[in-house]
This record gives structure tokens, C-alpha cells and sequence, in this order.
């Protein structure tokens, strides 16, 4: 079997296939779901406000680096569920196949890298959406266990609850096409299950903004005198011999003051590796690149000389091949 990189100093892949056939290097490709509910109902009644599809294609380009895009997306906003606080009209602002990078270090996702013409809301809804390849601390050598560590998200840097656990998988079914291993510092026997999970405390996070609806993004926009405020954010991945599944749930208070109305909602954003395959085309390359935060409303580089130098330094580092043309490490 191949070893293959996956999530930059998280995770690599070991897959059987032609070394010849990854000549472009391996693609992987996941499932996104984003719901939010609305549990305001009566009896505790539960009504959907938004409903999300999607698919993320990423492939790595040098050790700390991935390259995505998104794929056939689709979008369902239930009026009902938002009660009278959202606009009527619902644009369609996808952003299928732009691509864009994410660029990781120890403690998971570091920055992006975008075209500078590309939308805030646009950027804001990558970041909540590739938070779920995140880690946000650095568990080399970490025993199981509970432990509270300054996380870093798309939310920010904030103090949070972290708990690491193994269990042993129950499915006796072994896939002998794919193995997902831990990079060196971070061990999971075979047939283990790893888990992290992180609860946030948002009293104790650097910087506070209103809360950015992944699922609300461009489709639809709350009125202007409509507040969103996080209440509680909890992460969880999850690692099997042969699976990559991560999740957020947060929950947002909206208020508003004119209509004396406030509501809760519960958003989930789930990843889940689906397929490892061989990447058919050359990487593609971001014009006009830039980089940019990965916390929700975090501005590009403010435009100034030394832009156009950034910009070349980015389009020639995309440039650079893998050690390894195949992402064999």
C-alpha cells in the first residue's frame, strides 16, 4: 500500500492502487451537510430553517498545504423555521470549482489562500465549512484523557475543554483499499476508534463577533436590525481504520429589538471522507492570490505595495511540486 498525505500533521492515507495511475496525486473527496433547526416550537417542537449539500475536493500540494473546491451544491431555506426575521428573496452565490488553499501547521488550519476578488461572505463560509478538518491544538504525544487548551477555530483562539478517547471499533469489516494513520506522535492501533472532542468556552475566546451561518452564507441574509449571538459550540472528529467523520453543533440566540422576537437555532456542519482517488488533472492555480485569516470576518491583507509582491510570492510557491509528484511521502 501507498502512503499518502491526508490532513497536514493530523493524518495520512494508505491506499492500494498503480503508484503509475497517481501521477496527478491522490483526491479526496468528502461530504458536507449543514442543518440548522429551530427547537422554539411548542412541546420543544423542532422546524428547519436551512438545509446544505455539498462536496469538498481537496488535495495536497506540498506537506503543509491543501488544495479544494466545492462541488454540486444544493440549498433548501424553510421560512418557517426563521419565523418573520428573514428576507424573502434567496440568491444563488455558490462557489463550485474556484478553487482555494488551506495551509495548516502543528495545530491544524493556520490561514487560506484565496483570489482577492473572491466575496467575505464567501471566504466566511469556507472557514466554517473547513473547520471540520481542523484540529486546533497540537496532540502530539497527548495521553487520553481530559485537558483545557487555548483552541484555535473559526470562531478564534478560545479556551476550551478537550477530550481524547480510543475505543475499539465494533465493525468487523476491514476495507483493503484504505487505511487512515496517524501522523508520527499521535498513535491509533488498527482496529481502534480515535476521538477528539472540543467544547468551547466562548466567555474566554480573543476577539467576539456575530455568529456567521454557514448554512446562511449568500442564499439568504437575516434583517439588518436582527442580532446573532453564540451560545454554546461543540466539536467532534472521529478516526476508524477507515473513516474521517467531523462535526460542529452551535447554538445561536437571534434576537431582534424592533419585533420583540428572539428565537434559537441549532446549526450542525458535518464532513465525512467518502473516496480516495487519483487526482485526473495538474493542480489548479489560484489567480491573483492572497492570504487571508481563518477566523470568520478576518479581512485579507489590507492593500498596500507590497500586494503585487505577495501575490508572486503565492503564485510562484503554487508552483512548487510536491516532493513527490504521486503525494507519496
Amino acid at each position: 500500500m501507498i502512503t499518502l498525505l491526508l490532513l497536514p500533521f493530523f493524518l495520512a492515507s494508505r491506499i492500494s492502487v498503480d503508484i503509475e495511475s497517481l501521477l496527478h496525486g491522490p483526491e479526496y473527496t468528502y461530504r458536507v451537510e449543514i442543518d440548522t433547526i429551530n427547537r422554539d416550537g411548542r412541546d420543544g417542537a423542532t422546524t428547519k430553517a436551512f438545509d446544505i449539500g455539498s462536496t469538498l475536493k481537496c488535495r495536497p500540494r506540498v506537506p503543509d498545504t491543501l488544495n479544494c473546491r466545492f462541488e454540486a451544491a444544493r440549498m433548501a431555506v424553510f421560512e418557517k423555521g426563521l419565523l418573520d426575521l428573514a428576507q424573502d428573496t434567496v440568491e444563488d452565490l455558490w462557489v463550485d470549482e474556484e478553487p482555494f488553499e488551506i495551509k495548516f501547521d502543528k495545530n491544524g488550519i493556520a490561514q487560506l489562500i484565496v483570489t482577492r476578488s473572491m466575496e467575505p461572505w464567501t471566504v466566511d463560509m469556507i472557514r466554517a465549512i473547513v473547520n471540520q478538518l481542523n484540529v486546533g491544538v497540537d496532540l502530539r504525544k497527548r495521553p487520553d484523557g481530559i485537558f483545557v487548551a487555548k483552541e484555535r477555530s473559526f470562531l478564534g483562539e478560545c479556551g476550551s475543554t478537550i477530550e481524547l478517547s480510543r475505543s475499539i471499533s465494533q465493525d468487523r469489516w476491514k476495507d483493503d483499499k484504505l487505511e487512515i494513520v496517524p501522523m508520527p506522535g499521535l498513535e491509533k492501533a488498527s482496529g481502534e476508534i480515535l476521538q477528539i472532542e472540543k467544547r468551547r468556552d466562548l466567555n474566554d475566546c480573543g476577539r467576539k463577533e456575530d455568529y456567521f451561518f454557514a448554512s446562511k452564507s449568500g442564499y439568504t441574509l437575516l434583517h439588518r436590525d436582527t442580532t446573532t449571538t453564540i451560545k454554546s459550540s461543540l466539536s467532534r472528529i472521529v478516526v476508524s481504520d477507515s473513516n474521517y467523520t467531523s462535526y460542529t453543533v452551535n447554538e445561536i440566540v437571534v434576537g431582534n429589538k424592533e419585533r420583540n422576537r428572539n428565537f434559537t437555532l441549532y446549526e450542525k456542519i458535518t464532513l465525512k471522507l467518502e473516496t480516495v482517488s487519483a487526482a485526473k488533472t495538474e493542480l489548479p492555480v489560484i489567480p491573483d492570490a492572497t492570504f487571508v485569516s481563518f477566523f470568520v470576518h478576518g479581512l485579507t491583507h489590507a492593500n498596500n505595495d507590497d500586494d503585487d509582491d505577495e501575490s508572486a510570492r503565492i503564485q510562484n510557491d503554487q508552483n512548487v511540486r510536491k516532493r513527490d509528484p504521486r503525494g507519496k511521502w
